[in-house]
């Protein structure tokens, strides 16, 4: 991926893409439907919620679906975005070239008509074409997660921030683990009774104690309010119009990512 990600421990704010349909040439009308429908399924399963087929032309009427058919258009991108609350629309081709089924799929943004991903392919027969459907799926999901992520350059200023506000927050923690451990040393001594320690040493101990107690509580209070201030400015850039955090499939699972 070309965008920079960040793991956060958030509540992930999914991709909801709309298919209304896949043009075609030489291909049996079921063929299409089926392939995607499949399409549609393994893009949910990588984090896109995609709408497809019966399901959405019940939503949109017979009529509006047709006319809104493999849409590229702004308008039609906004018409689609305001009718089913869609982030992006998936749209296409799946031809015969040749004897084989030449399968070209694009998604744009909804918000501002960008294209943010696109796949082509070929499958020798009809066999073959949910194998190479599923490689679309993945392709395309992937690029859409870069797509739907706030560039780093469009935000250098809050990076740069978070940044700061994330190191100052690790500073300050760390400081007041320090500080609590030399403080719980010192009244380990006095609990002791260490026959050793005169009475001013003693109570410069329980002074000393005190102190870095309370130095201690300052820190952990500022640095929580530093990791506080970081996680909004995340937050802030990722619900930038187009900007998502996503949940990304991998290996071990699904890790809740986003990008800034």
């Amino acid at each position: 991926m070309t965008s920079s990600l960040l793991a956060l421990t958030l509540v992930a704010l999914p991709i909801r893409v709309a298919a209304p349909g896949l043009s075609s040439s030489e291909v049996a009308a079921e063929v299409v439907q089926v392939s995607l429908e499949h399409l549609a399924q393994q893009l949910s399963e990588r984090g896109l919620q995609t709408q497809a087929g019966a399901r959405l032309a019940s939503t949109l009427g017979p009529e509006r679906h047709s006319r809104l058919f493999n849409c590229v258009s702004a308008a039609c991108l906004k018409e689609l975005q305001d009718a089913l609350q869609v982030d992006a629309v998936l749209s296409g081709t799946v031809e015969r070239r040749d004897g084989a089924l030449a399968v070209a799929l694009q998604v744009r943004r909804t918000a501002d008509a960008r294209q943010v991903a696109t796949f082509e392919g070929a499958a020798a027969s009809t066999a073959e074409l949910p194998e190479l459907l599923t490689r679309a799926a993945q392709a395309l999901a992937e690029q859409t997660w870069d797509g739907f992520a706030a560039p780093v350059d469009d935000h250098p200023g809050r990076a740069i921030a978070s940044g700061l506000t994330l190191g100052a927050a690790i500073a300050l923690l760390g400081t007041a683990a320090v500080l609590y451990g030399l403080s719980a040393s010192g009244n380990g001594k006095l609990e002791a009774g260490d026959s050793s320690l005169s009475a001013r040493q003693a109570f410069s101990l329980t002074w000393l104690g005190r102190t870095e107690q309370n130095v201690a509580i300052g820190a952990t209070i500022a640095g929580g309010i530093a990791a506080l201030a970081c996680m909004a400015l995340v937050l802030s850039s990722a619900s930038e119009p187009g900007s998502h955090i996503v949940l990304v499939p991998t290996g071990a699972g699904l890790s809740v990512a986003g990008a800034f």
